[in-house]
Formats: structure tokens, sequence, C-alpha cells
């Protein structure tokens, strides 16, 4: 995951786009000074007009799989490493902070739309739409987005970049993977081992790695392959930025924890209540309780 930012809102703006190595007070300057006005005033300037926002610095959602991270970046997490709980990480002094980072952009600093302006704009027209016109700034996604912005109609490569993420104790991002399963008992079958081992050896093959990059969806596990990828693709600047960042990337939780479905749904309740002006302590209070009853619940 990266942020994708629009030079043109940038420049529009007056403001020189985030740097590698950039910080939490970077995001949150940057974002206010893309926040502008129907008269160009952005949201440090007194005068700002509230009601006539024509270009946001940033967009909020709800989701974890897009804040996740912030509580790494804190050196904090929302769930034990052994998966069986999450006091003591969701409901830390540090996760907590990166949730009210998140919140804060929001709703005391207001560089992100509420949700219900948001979903308004998102129905009139898509959002890659509006962030290819300039109506909002910057937002995080994965390698994937490019896809859909290259086929969007108001495309063009002047309209499109990326950076990593920000960084604030630490710095870090999240590897959303897919990949295959092999079943365990393949071990007990020298045939099946021999067979599961050839699978692993041809699909992580160069040749068969460079015939999946083609499509554009994501970055190859080979690091030869990404590579060569970067360097051959039509946008290159940008491919190198996706492959400079996995270093510092980490699994997704829905590879490690078989009951991360359970969790992401209540994480994303939790988030939604707090954007929609919930005590964050509380609502991360009651979101501790809820998912600990279902851990515990799946672990007897």
């Amino acid at each position: 995951m990266v942020i994708y930012y629009n030079p043109e809102s940038f420049e529009r703006a007056g403001v020189e786009p985030p740097q590698d190595g950039w910080t939490w007070d970077d995001l949150l300057d940057i974002s206010q000074r893309l926040t502008l006005d129907a008269e160009g005033r952005n949201r440090l300037d007194p005068d700002f007009d509230e009601e006539n926002v024509v270009q946001w610095g940033f967009r909020v959602r709800k989701y974890v799989f897009e804040w996740i991270y912030r509580a790494w970046e804190n050196g904090s997490d929302v769930i034990s490493p052994d998966g069986t709980t999450v006091s003591g990480y969701l409901d830390s002094p540090e996760t907590i902070e990166a949730i009210t980072f998140m919140r804060d952009l929001m709703l005391e600093y207001g560089v992100s739309p509420e949700p219900s302006l948001l979903d308004q704009m998102t129905q009139e027209a898509g959002f890659l739409t509006l962030f290819l016109q300039g109506q909002f700034a910057m937002f995080d996604r994965g390698h994937w987005e490019m896809v859909g912005l290259q086929a969007n109609s108001e495309f063009t490569p002047e309209r499109v970049a990326v950076i990593g993420q920000p960084q604030n104790e630490e710095r870090a991002t999240v590897i959303y993977e897919s990949g295959w399963m092999i079943n365990a008992a393949a071990q007990d079958d020298p045939a099946k081992l021999l067979a599961a081992c050839q699978f692993i050896e041809a699909g992580t093959d160069r040749g068969y790695q460079d015939t999946k990059v083609v499509t554009g969806l994501e970055i190859s596990a080979n690091r030869h392959s990404a590579a060569a990828a970067a360097e051959a693709a039509e946008y290159p600047e940008l491919e190198a930025v996706f492959v400079d960042e996995a270093q510092y990337g980490r699994r997704p939780y829905g590879s490690l924890y078989a009951n991360w479905p359970t969790v992401e749904t209540a994480l994303d309740s939790m988030m939604e209540r707090i954007l929609a002006g919930g005590d964050i302590e509380e609502e991360v209070a009651i979101a501790v309780e809820e998912i600990n009853r279902e851990l515990e619940r799946a672990n007897q």
C-alpha cells in the first residue's frame, strides 16, 4: 500500500510533492495546504470557506486495510502475534494515537470529507474520476489501482504519481498478496510431496512470473521479475516506488490468522463509529471486548 497523489492538484495548491522519508507531520501539513476552497484558500487560511471545498487533501475511510499500517508505523499493532487477543494491542496508547491521527485528519483538520459526503460524491462520479479531475489530491491504495486509473477516461500520466507511506516511530506498510495453499498432508506421500515441490518451482520460476506481471495488477514476488517489469513498464518511475516500498512491507493478517475476517469486520465498524464522532477510547474498548469474545469462541 502506497499513497497515490495527483501532481496537478499539488501544482494548483502551490505545494511541493512529498519526498521519500516523509512523516505523519508532513502528511498533515501537506493535506491541509492541499485542501482548497473555491477561492483557492487552503485549510490554514482563517478565511477558508467550509461550504465550498473544491479540492480535498486526503481521503480517510473506515476500512482497516487502509489504516492498519498506521499502528505499525507508531510501533504498535491491533492484535497479538499469536492471534489470540487484541488486549494490550488495539487499546495500547500507541494504537490509540494512530487511530486518533486518522480520525483527526477528517474531523479536526477537515482534509477529508466525512463519510456521508464522500459517499454522495462517489455516487455521482467514481472516486478515481474525482481523483484524476483533481477533487482529491491523495489517497491510500495498492498497485492494483493502476489498472483502473489507466483505464479511466480522465487518465493522463501527469495526473498520477505515488509515494511510499509516511513514517512516525517506524516505517511500515502492508503487502496484500495472493498465493497458493498446499495441503500439509502432501509431506506424508512422496509422490504428492514431489508434485508440490515441482509446482512451487514452476510457480516461482522467472518465466511464469514474467507472464503474471504483464497484467499490471501486482508486483511479482520473484525479485528478478519485479525488477525487470519495473524497468519495462510504461511508467517505470511509478513501478520503482512500489518495488522499493516492498522492503517495508509486512504480511497481511488474513494470511496469518484464520479468524481475521471477523476481526476485520469489527475494526471497520469501530472506525465507522469513530469517524461518525464516537469517543475513541470507548469505541476501542467495545471493539476489544467484541473481538476477544469472538477469538475465545473460535479457539475453544
